[in-house]
């Protein structure tokens, strides 16, 4: 369908897709290469093995016969019978940072023309549902501005976090901006390992990862059984995802896997990207019977992982979606990702008003526990959630 200047086509099959993936991995490098979620090999593995039952409906923009922009999406069936478009690449497997790639100069008619094939796209959807969009994107500003123009239904969900560190030249500098306890601690539980023989390695050759992709489900599925759950990892298709975004990644291989070994037996793993400027950290598992467990495997592993991206010299370690409080032993700063959802048909503003009573309840709920928690007194929190409250502070404010 032509927008004025531009040419939008919804594709809406894997052969096609596999065809665009230059042009689309071209596109992505044009973006900065921090857009890690959005690259082809995420989408279309997680197409195959994560939600096989969803239908491709990838927004390409064109001008001129040059792809300028790019919109993942995907058609998805809704539990409550709704026709949903949403991002591919999001549900279960946790991608972050969703949106479009665009060519910066060309961004807003780009947009505008994609939104103009949204809202006259055949059959009609119900529901947009677009997750994990970075907080700072002009993605949901135009939405908003979109969606009251064609007098859809808008919603903003609320917001995740997702802390991070901004990295210092050097490892020795890090380590010196934490508390001389953790420092030793760290320091002490090396030397320990070294002692008794076990080893640290890391995986990154796209020929060596699969076989610690499979260590890695194994100890973070036993991880999390001992604490009564399956884990993520221990989910349907999980694995044979990341072999595949593995294989897809053959040149300049964005894994980082990071493996402790005991007489040639994984106990402990971790899983990063490194995209762009920037290390991710996505899944770790350890097991907990193993005699490492005691020397605090995944702080080991984490301040591994923020050494070999210092000497790879990014200039960030991402901890992803989750306020957790181990987090807050390491990250400094937080960025925040939201939600949002448009309504078309009448079935989808009934939805989004729905969602929009829940959501204004469960705000009131948390504004009640926050100031609760953070009434007290910084000396009668513990130093470490006292460190998180501080971080995390602003968001609460707001929200």
């Amino acid at each position: 369908m032509r927008q004025g200047t531009f040419q939008v086509e919804a594709i809406t099959e894997v052969p096609a897709l596999e065809t665009l993936v230059p042009e689309w991995e071209h596109l992505a490098q044009q973006n900065g290469g921090d857009v890690f979620f959005l690259r082809p090999a995420w989408f279309l593995s997680w197409i195959a093995h994560i939600q096989p039952e969803a239908k491709p409906l990838v927004l390409t923009i064109r001008r001129a016969g040059s792809l300028v922009a790019l919109l993942p999406l995907c058609l998805a069936p809704s539990r409550f019978g709704f026709r949903a478009v949403g991002f591919g690449g999001s549900d279960l497997v946790c991608g972050e940072y969703l949106g479009a790639l665009c060519d910066s100069e060309q961004r807003p008619k780009a947009m505008q023309a994609a939104f103009n094939w949204l809202a006259s796209a055949e059959p009609r959807w119900d529901i947009l549902r677009l997750n994990a969009v970075a907080a700072h994107d002009e993605l949901t500003a135009d939405l908003q501005q979109w969606s009251s123009t064609c007098q859809f239904s808008f919603l903003k969900l609320p917001e995740s976090v997702c802390p991070y560190i901004e990295l210092p030249k050097s490892f020795d500098e890090y380590l010196g901006t934490l508390g001389g306890r953790r420092r030793k601690h760290f320091l002490r539980a090396l030397r320990r390992l070294d002692e008794h023989g076990i080893q640290i390695k890391q995986y990154t050759a796209c020929d060596e990862v699969h076989e610690a992709i499979d260590g890695l489900v194994r100890l973070h599925t036993l991880r999390w059984q001992s604490l009564g759950v399956a884990g993520t990892l221990g989910r349907p298709g999980y694995r044979e995802f990341l072999h595949a975004v593995a294989k897809r990644e053959t040149s300049n291989s964005p894994f980082r896997l990071y493996v402790i070994e005991d007489a040639g037996n994984p106990v402990a793993a971790m899983l990063n990207f490194h995209s762009g400027h920037t290390a991710l950290q996505y899944q770790s598992g350890f097991d907990p019977h193993s005699r490492v467990a005691c020397y605090s495997p995944g702080t080991i592993l984490v301040l591994l992982g923020i050494k070999a991206a210092i000497h790879e010299r990014l200039s960030q370690y991402d901890f992803l979606r989750g306020a957790e409080q181990y987090k807050f032993q390491f990250a400094t700063q937080c960025r925040r990702t939201e939600s949002v959802l448009v309504g078309r048909t009448i079935l989808g503003r009934s939805y989004v008003l729905a969602r929009n009573v829940r959501t204004h309840l469960g705000r009131l709920k948390r504004k009640g526990l926050s100031a609760q928690i953070l009434e007290n007194e910084p000396s009668t929190v513990p130093s470490q959630q006292a460190r998180r409250l501080a971080i995390l502070k602003p968001g609460l404010d707001s929200q």
